[in-house]
């Protein structure tokens, strides 16, 4: 494992390379996008099993923080769609070097999910893409959040200053996380169901629950022929669950089953 910081030195990103852990090592690495706020946190200790058990296929993986999340540089206010698709694309670029590979594969969850789903990163010929839980409608994502963080208000153990507010009156901290209003509109226009050009021609849904909205992200992605795989774990999640939210992520199975998809993917 190689913690370090790359990109442009007036606004370094955070990354954490790991190197194959196979004798059976392949010109491929695959990188991790995280989610964003609050979801980060909880997805930290998936994310390093997930790099693990990759590894162990004997794929090069990187785990990276957009710019203004985690240890990279700016505020949280900082991030947009823009920003983050930027950040994809430059971890991508990144992470070849640092591998010595041409083939690349994306991972995300929730959020991270749907930015790592609608980059322009096309150049890079991504091969295999994969959603874990994706966010699909941007809108309804967002007032989950404000109706999850609404619930925890009102346990004072938890927040004494509920959130500050914008010139809407509006929310603009959720869970500690500062929300620009450009960040709110950028998330609220997003819906993966009207997306007609995404990341790469190869995506594999993983859900830990069969929601509506999956199943309709499954009919949407097979519409384009782009669907390769679905599969349905009851294997952590609990996004929607307000005493979830201060619990790491455990999801092994869902966490194998990606790890052996990439894994058999790899030629």
């Amino acid at each position: 494992m190689h913690p370090y910081y790359f990109g442009d030195s007036d606004r370094p990103l955070y990354g954490v390379y790991d190197p194959p852990r196979s004798s059976a090592t392949l010109d491929e690495s695959v990188l991790l996008c995280y989610p964003v706020a609050q979801e980060y946190m909880r997805s930290h200790w998936a994310f390093r099993q997930l790099t693990s058990q990759l590894a162990k296929t004997g794929l090069h993986c990187m785990r990276f923080d957009y710019y203004g999340s985690g240890d990279s540089a700016g505020e949280s206010v900082d991030g947009s769609m823009d920003q983050w698709h930027s950040d994809v694309d430059t971890g991508l670029t990144e992470l070849k070097d640092m591998a010595g590979v041409m083939k690349v594969s994306l991972v995300g969850l929730r959020f991270g999910a749907a930015i790592a789903a609608t980059a322009p990163v096309q150049a890079h010929k991504v091969r295999n893409l994969v959603l874990w839980d994706p966010v699909v409608n941007g809108a309804a994502y967002i007032e989950n959040l404000r109706r999850l963080h609404h619930k925890m208000v009102k346990d004072h153990k938890h927040y004494k200053n509920p959130w500050s507010k914008n010139s809407n009156g509006e929310p603009t901290e959720l869970f500690g996380f500062r929300f620009s209003e450009r960040m709110l509109e950028d998330i609220q226009a997003l819906n993966l169901l009207n997306q007609k050009e995404f990341s790469s021609a190869a995506i594999f849904l993983f859900v830990s629950e069969e929601r509506q909205e999956y199943v309709e992200l499954k009919e949407h992605l097979q519409s384009l022929g782009l669907l390769r795989g679905y599969q349905v774990f009851t294997d952590g999640g609990d996004w929607e669950d307000p005493v979830a939210v201060d619990k790491a992520l455990i999801a092994s199975n869902i966490i194998r089953a990606i790890a052996n998809e990439l894994g058999r993917n790899k030629q």
